[in-house]
Parts: C-alpha cells; structure tokens; sequence
C-alpha cells in the first residue's frame, strides 16, 4: 500500500507547482485539497485539477501493473473532472481519518472505486 501512496503523492505534487508551495508542510492537507477544489480562484482550481490529474494517471498506470495488488478499479473512461468530483463530494460528507490530502485520496478511491 505505501508504494501506491507514494506514487500517487509523487505524481500530485510534482504537478501542483507554486500554486500549492506551502512552507513547513511536507504533504498536501486534507483541508488544503478540499478548499482549493472549491474554490473560485481559477490558481486554486488549477491546482486542484493538476493534482487529480496526477492521481488518475498513477491509478491508471498502476492497474496496468500486474506486479501490484489491484485496490482500486476506475471505469475505464473516467475524465479527470469525474474522478475529482467524487473524490471531492466524498471527503465533503466523510469524516477525516487522516489530516493528509493522499491518504484521504485514497481512502476515498477505494470506496467509491472498489474492484469487483
């Protein structure tokens, strides 16, 4: 699983760029991920989509791998604003189980994406 945690953190970040720079912090928050996606400032929105954009293709390329456990199986035409509108909707009405934007990413793929 921390392979899948770190891929996923790996390619999020590497895309949010300067938008996202927040000092003394090592990881996107949760609070963070949730006030940029619903935000009005096109920057934050940007950041937002930028980041689902690094989760849809690490999920993607990782259901490619037979190497690794298959946790999480996204439809196979899922648009990056599909998967961030449910992700987003999902951590809005669950309660936080970790203060990590990763984490809490992945906590919801796997309920609303959970392979058969």
């Amino acid at each position: 699983m921390s392979s899948i945690r770190t891929l996923c953190a790996a390619a999020g970040l590497a895309l949010v760029g300067s938008v996202w720079a927040m000092p003394g912090h090592a990881a996107v928050q949760r609070t963070f991920l949730l006030q940029s996606c619903t935000a009005h400032d096109q920057a934050k929105l940007a950041g937002c989509a930028a980041f689902f954009s690094g989760v849809l293709e690490t999920v993607q390329d990782l259901q490619n791998s037979s190497a690794l456990k298959r946790e999480v199986c996204l439809p196979e035409k899922i648009t990056d604003r599909q998967l961030r509108e449910g992700v987003v909707n999902y951590m809005q009405t669950h309660p936080a189980t970790s203060p990590d934007a990763v984490p809490a990413v992945l906590e919801a793929l796997r309920a609303l994406y959970r392979c058969p």
